[in-house]
């Protein structure tokens, strides 16, 4: 593991800034050096990235002289992007669509979109995939066996009896606990069965404000 020195960004995270007393830029400057400096130092043979360039742009500064460094090396490294099932939309989609594709073809090999296709596919939440010239490849689940025995407690509803469900995914981002607290709304109000899956419960902080407020609702 490698340790860059810290950025931070604001809430909303649209912009990135220092982590620490020293200038941004200053410190950008010593993340990019820092970055090359190992990949020379490892020379691998694959190398990955999450998510960028369909997000992560604010890192482009670091990331692009990376890229450019392992295109000009005589090492054939791959470069691999490891791609969530859904993106998020953009304000200028078309813009933003356009600069994905040109990066990816100049410098990716292969993208990695962790959904099953049959599922979820890239093209639903990114119109120019056929215009994506690296190799994708669907890498599907990985889910835990089903446990076909009767639930423990009354009123649970077992993992494959057919009900039909409402199931909510909430993140750790700083609107998960709004998104709970909509979740939880509709539980109430209405008689369709929900499955909420919250990462953002691991934070203890939110934990006790949430269900502070459930046992309040």
């Amino acid at each position: 593991m490698v340790h860059l020195p810290p950025l931070t960004s604001d809430a909303e995270f649209k912009e990135v800034r220092s982590g620490g007393p020293r200038p941004l830029k200053e410190i950008q400057a010593a993340r990019r050096l820092k970055i090359l400096s190992e990949f020379e130092r490892f020379n691998p043979d694959l190398f990955i990235i999450e998510l960028f360039p369909f997000g992560r742009r604010k890192f482009a500064f670091e990331l692009i002289p990376l890229l450019a460094r392992i295109r000009l090396s005589r090492h054939s490294t791959k470069v691999v992007c490891s791609l969530r099932d859904i993106l998020v939309g953009k304000r200028d989609q078309a813009r933003h669509e356009d600069e994905v594709c040109r990066i990816v073809n100049r410098y990716f090999d292969l993208i990695l979109i962790h959904s099953d296709p049959t599922f979820q596919r890239l093209e639903e939440t990114f119109s120019r995939m056929e215009d994506l010239q690296a190799a994708t490849w669907y890498t599907g689940f990985v889910a835990q066996t089903i446990d076909r025995s009767p639930p423990d407690r009354p009123g649970e509803i077992p993992a494959d009896d057919g009900t039909p469900a409402i199931l909510v995914s909430i993140g750790g981002g700083g609107s998960a606990p709004g998104c709970w607290s909509a979740s939880s709304t509709q539980v109430r109000s209405s008689r369709k069965q929900f499955r909420i899956g919250c990462s953002f419960l691991r934070d203890p902080t939110f934990r006790r404000r949430t269900f502070t407020a459930s046992k309040e609702g």
